[in-house]
């Protein structure tokens, strides 16, 4: 492992074969334009990468320095933890130009252990003849932002790119108007749909695995079909207001018995406000009772007192079919408790799924409730003391 720490001016391209380079300032890789290599001698024994430390102070990449990467971190199939071309270590970074993915360690890695990383730069394969198919994989426990086109190869069209989240926790956002046709997989993490305009997630379909969430509010959505095991949420999954959306524009297939959708609820029972989940096309999912959750979650519901109503609220809309009925779903609070039996409401006339629940009171409100119910029992009492005096 090496550390760059100096406000470097070298000219030089950088190339990195084996272990660990690690910069703490955004002039660590020196002056002038240039390209940063990161491929192993060795595949992967060799653990290449390129690590932003920006714990004393955020680095930001210039446009100037373009990278070409191959090293996914993979042993046995299994993701190296700790591992990746590019590592954030600390920090809110920035990497502005473009990679180019290349062969020799497979696919390339983006990895944030902790902090933030924007790359916004475009992310395409090399167009060499024969490279074929690049993966890109997006793992860490921090978060991520890819606002740069992510494309197959405009030169060579065979050399496609494929996006993957496969391991950790991490929350990515793809901003981009994106176009790699390859697919989208989320098995891990959460990746969120935020392109203003076009697909964030190109015209490929995408897979939500069990562990996976796919969400975002971005009003270019989703192109390709929706399917999986995994969860799907409008925003990110805790915030109401505006009504975060998540735009699925080829539709939604459930998969399984582990899919679920995260509704984020908040407000009084009179006017709540919750994300949402749109499809355009077919819904549909496993004809087994209970096999999609409705996770819903307090985002700030404004009566808990219990004796305000029920709230109602629509979590998925789809203007195409359904197979679902009712029995299909099960509903599960996610920080709050339930009082009595929610239901739920497959509406084939306005095609919306929406469910109903009142919640428990909070222990203060109970407690509240509860002196109020003591102090009119006292009056009352001396009331008729009063007149039998």
């Amino acid at each position: 492992m090496w550390t760059l720490s100096g406000a470097n001016t070298f000219t030089g391209a950088v190339t990195i074969n084996a272990g660990g380079l690690v910069i703490t300032k955004s002039s660590g890789l020196g002056a002038g334009t240039k390209t940063v290599t990161i491929i192993p001698t060795s595949n992967p024994s060799s653990n290449p990468s390129l690590q932003l430390d920006g714990s004393g102070g955020n680095i930001n990449l210039a446009s100037a320095i373009s990278f070409t990467t191959s090293y996914d971190a993979i042993s046995a199939s299994i993701p190296i933890a700790g591992s990746g071309a590019v590592i954030n270590v600390a920090g809110n970074n920035t990497i502005q130009r473009a990679f180019g993915l290349t062969s020799g360690g497979g696919g390339t890695t983006f990895l944030v252990s902790a902090g933030s990383l924007t790359v916004s730069g475009a992310v395409a394969p090399l167009s060499t003849a024969g490279l074929g198919n690049r993966t890109l994989f997006l793992r860490g426990a921090g978060t991520g932002t890819l606002s740069g086109v992510l494309s197959d190869n405009a030169t060579t069209p065979a050399n496609k790119l494929t996006v993957t989240m496969d391991a950790g926790t991490s929350v990515w956002s793809q901003t981009g108007n994106n176009t790699y046709t390859n697919g989208t997989t989320v098995s891990a993490g959460t990746l969120l749909a935020n392109s203003a305009t076009g697909s964030a997630t190109g015209s490929g379909a995408v897979t939500v695995n069990a562990a996976g969430t796919l969400g975002g509010s971005g009003a270019g959505g989703v192109a390709g079909l929706v399917t999986g095991s995994g969860r799907v949420q409008g925003g990110d999954g805790v915030t109401a207001a505006g009504t975060p959306t998540l735009r699925l524009n080829a539709g939604l297939t459930f998969t399984g018995t582990t899919g679920s959708i995260r509704t984020a609820v908040a407000g009084p029972q009179a006017s709540a406000t919750a994300s949402l989940v749109a499809v355009t096309g077919n819904f549909t999912v496993p004809t087994a009772a209970n096999s999609v959750t409705l996770n819903l979650f307090d985002a700030g519901l404004a009566d808990l007192s219990g004796t305000g109503g029920a709230y109602t609220v629509t979590v998925l809309t789809y203007t195409g079919t359904t197979n679902a009925t009712a029995a299909n779903f099960a509903v599960s609070p996610a920080n709050f408790t339930f009082q009595g039996t929610p239901s739920v409401l497959v509406d084939s006339t306005n095609k919306l799924v929406s469910v109903t629940f009142t919640p428990t009171p909070e222990p203060a409100t109970v407690l509240g409730l509860a002196a109020g119910a003591f102090g009119l029992v006292n009056v009352v009492r001396r009331r008729r003391a009063g007149v039998a005096g």
